[in-house]
């Protein structure tokens, strides 16, 4: 305890979570995880990652009352061109085409249980995704309930590493829910197990739209007589070559997400606007020389919006009278599954990173998509999706005339 209080005198600006994980890294590395065990504290041990490939192999370790199904879905097409500076071709974002391979486990009167936003088995291993390292996850650095709630019935997973974060739940969870619907009917499952992260009106909303009713979603850490769990691997291929590593979702996954709120806004807008989506409040990937940006943005007609603490339909409603959208990648890009058809998106993306979900999302919406890349700003130590983003004016320029001219 008093080496975590000196860590947070000595570097008050690192987050409590980052904290965490050097606590558990050096606890784990010095081999103390299996004492904190004896005394009474539990962490999980390590993680399965599950495949179409190896599913079976993996479940024949468990004597228990365990079937699985294995399912493959496909974009019917490749996305849509990008639009670039020549100077700025980057290989991971270019006409693609993604698929989801699934695996829906169905459980019955076992010691699997939920923790911690994910399904564990018996000896706390987590049941995860092929491609994610274990240290990667949140739960590798978290002390796990001991108490769990029996519940009678069936529970479906319907969590994620970070629900809590906009993206996260509206890409990747709440898609979780066509697949269900899909094998065993949404008014087959009693439960829905969400985790521990505060629901927020965003949360409760859509699951409201989708049919799903508050009184069905458990948070609690739990078991059941029935679990059933889908995992899916997303899977992207350009020129015959496969990416893991931030895929992007099906088409289909965002088509059913829009197609939940759509409808309600298939009316006439008397004036579409051109919007640069601001980053708000955040410490991560903040663009630097914004001020400049915003300059440049003003002669073309753009206007800035904040979206902290705007409301789900306000969100939606910004993006779809937009006629044009600037933004830095971030969650508020997650709105891409509310534009019409014709709109014009430039993304703005650190140095060295690259990342296909947003432009995969813009092509789904029948958009054009534009990216520029920042500068080389030399942050030291920082992950590649975590850094500030600096722009380069004049190259603004050239892709703004190119845009939006």
């Amino acid at each position: 305890m008093n080496f975590l209080k000196l860590l947070y005198r000595l570097i008050p600006d690192i987050p409590r979570d980052e904290i965490n994980y050097i606590r558990f890294e050096i606890l784990r590395k010095l081999g103390y995880i299996s004492p904190l065990r004896k005394a009474g504290i539990l962490t999980c041990r390590s993680n399965i990652q599950i495949g179409i490939d190896n599913v079976e192999e993996i479940l024949k370790r468990h004597d228990i009352n365990l079937k699985f199904y294995n399912l493959v879905e496909e974009n019917k097409s490749t996305t849509k061109s990008v639009a670039h500076l020549a100077s700025q071709e980057i290989k991971e974002i270019k006409q693609l085409s993604a698929r989801n391979e699934i695996t829906i486990l169905d459980i019955n009167n076992s010691r699997f249980s939920f923790r911690n936003n994910h399904l564990l088995d018996e000896d706390m291993n987590v049941i995860y995704e092929r491609y994610v390292d274990f240290q990667k996850l949140p739960i590798y650095r978290e002390i796990l309930p001991r108490k769990i709630k029996k519940i009678q019935g069936t529970v479906a997973y319907l969590s994620n590493t970070e629900i809590s974060n906009y993206g996260h739940w509206m890409c990747l969870t709440l898609p979780l829910l066509r697949i269900y619907d899909n094998f065993f009917r949404l008014s087959q499952i009693d439960f829905f197990y969400v985790g521990s992260s505060p629901l927020t009106s965003w949360h409760q909303e859509s699951l409201e739209k989708a049919g799903i009713a508050m009184s069905k979603i458990i948070q609690e850490p739990c078991t059941a007589d029935r679990i059933l769990a889908v995992i899916n691997n997303r899977i992207a291929t350009i020129n015959q070559i496969e990416y893991i590593e931030y895929a992007p979702i099906i088409q289909e996954d965002y088509l059913f997400v829009r197609n939940l709120f759509y409808e309600k806004y298939d009316t006439e807008i008397k004036k579409k606007k051109r919007i640069y989506v601001k980053r708000g409040k955040v410490i991560r990937r903040k663009v630097i020389n914004e001020s400049s940006v915003l300059a440049v943005l003003d002669k073309y007609g753009f206007e800035p919006v904040d979206m902290n603490d705007k409301t789900l339909p306000e969100e939606i409603s910004i993006f779809y009278q937009a006629e044009a959208i600037v933004a830095p990648h971030g969650s508020a890009l997650v709105n891409l599954l509310f534009i019409q058809p014709g709109v014009k998106v430039l993304e703005l993306i650190p140095h060295g990173y690259v990342n296909s979900f947003f432009y995969a999302m813009a092509s789904y919406g029948e958009a054009e998509y534009f990216c520029l890349q920042g500068e080389n700003t030399m942050q030291d130590n920082v992950a590649p999706q975590f850094l500030d983003i600096y722009i380069d004016i004049q190259k603004l320029e050239e892709i703004c005339q190119k845009a939006f001219g």
